[in-house]
């Protein structure tokens, strides 16, 4: 049995935030829908902070029967916005933007790009002059917190799919601009600002992303398939043979030319 096979097509989805935890089961491989439901407010602890990885327990731990595939959602992962020069942005892939961006972030976030995952959401030009810059609404996480969360979802039963900010998910959903960016940032920062209708507006914005998410995945971070990382591995035996045969050749083709100038001699 294979491990996607094992989650079936439940999706859970966990959300913490300051002023709330809650989690959310989703129903159906092709079309999933929402099935479940559940919210409370944040543990908290006087004697030393509360962990993510405790708060998404206590998340986990609402619904009544086992996650399955898990999504993050929470206003801790680094969310800023990050832009770039026009000519970059129109000729980089998709994977060179996000790793271009990773570098731009670094500066502010203190996260290596060499060690981390980006997101990246762009932003609506909403000036009526033409700009030399493109913004993008950018989550960044780093290699060591991915590892992190991953092993405590393991831990919960679960296996982690994706990870992302709140307002990027609504943010992209929408293809809005700055000044929506701040308010959703706020609006999710905040306890005091939080809503059940808030959840609600999420869980609505969220449906897209696990129904198509080809098309509505900007904002999220993903886990790196297994498939991939088994083949650049082997890909990199590959190469390190091929380098082996290669000093070995040319080690023997010197050799043979030494030997034959000194018996020439």
């Amino acid at each position: 049995m294979t491990l996607l096979s094992r989650f079936g097509s439940t999706q859970t989805l966990l959300i913490v935030t300051p002023g709330l935890v809650a989690r959310a089961d989703f129903r159906g491989a092709r079309r999933p829908k929402l099935h479940a439901v559940w919210s409370d407010l944040p543990e908290t602890n006087s004697a030393a902070p509360i962990s993510l990885a405790e708060s998404l327990t206590q998340a986990a731990n609402l619904g009544t029967k086992r996650i399955g595939k898990v999504s993050i959602i929470c206003t801790q992962f680094w969310t800023e916005i990050v832009s770039l020069p026009v000519d970059v942005v129109a000729v980089a892939s998709a994977k060179e933007l996000c790793r271009a961006l990773a570098f731009e972030a670094e500066l502010e976030s203190g996260t290596s790009a060499l060690a981390s995952r980006v997101a990246c959401v762009p932003l609506q030009d909403e000036s009526p002059i033409a700009s030399n810059s493109r913004d993008f609404l950018v989550t960044q996480v780093s290699d060591a917190q991915w590892s992190e969360l991953e092993s405590a979802i393991q831990f919960m039963g679960g296996m982690l799919q994706r990870l992302a900010h709140p307002a990027a998910v609504q943010i992209a959903q929408k293809s809005l601009g700055l000044p929506e960016v701040h308010r959703q940032k706020a609006l999710w920062s905040e306890p005091g600002n939080f809503s059940p209708g808030l959840l609600d507006e999420l869980l609505q914005d969220w449906l897209p992303i696990i129904t198509s998410p080809s098309e509505n995945s900007a904002c999220c971070i993903y886990a790196i398939k297994q498939r991939s990382v088994r083949k650049e591995l082997a890909l990199s035996f590959l190469l390190a043979m091929a380098c082996c045969i290669f000093c070995c050749f040319w080690h023997r083709h010197t050799h043979e030319s030494l030997t034959k100038l000194i018996c020439t001699k």
